[in-house]
């Protein structure tokens, strides 16, 4: 066996990884959110797909230990955590993060 990795996929050295699908977690109390998801995935004429979390708990509680030393609890097991969608986008020609991040 050998320890070394396969690097076949990889991009050659200095330049950017390239990808065909991208994700975003949105949140439709964002207005700039809920405008992408509403008007702007469409104008763009990008293959998308994209569902609306409204329904998901936390499995567990969750405190914050602040720095005077006192505690706040976050969330409880079983609390509903915030609407949120989940967008994967598709493009046909490999793009790297930030040539996506400039499109969208």
């Amino acid at each position: 066996m050998s320890n070394e990795k396969d690097t076949t996929n990889l991009p050659p050295k200095g330049k950017a990884p390239r990808f065909y699908w991208f994700t975003l977690k949105l949140y439709p109390e964002n207005k700039r959110h809920e405008h992408f998801v509403k008007t702007t995935l469409d104008m763009l004429a990008l293959q998308w797909y994209g569902i609306l979390h409204d329904k998901d708990r936390y499995n567990e509680c969750k405190i914050l230990d602040k720095e005077d030393g006192t505690r706040e609890l976050l969330h409880k097991r079983g609390d509903l955590k915030k609407p949120h969608y989940h967008i994967m986008i598709k493009v046909s020609n490999a793009k790297t993060v930030s040539a996506m991040r400039s499109i969208i």
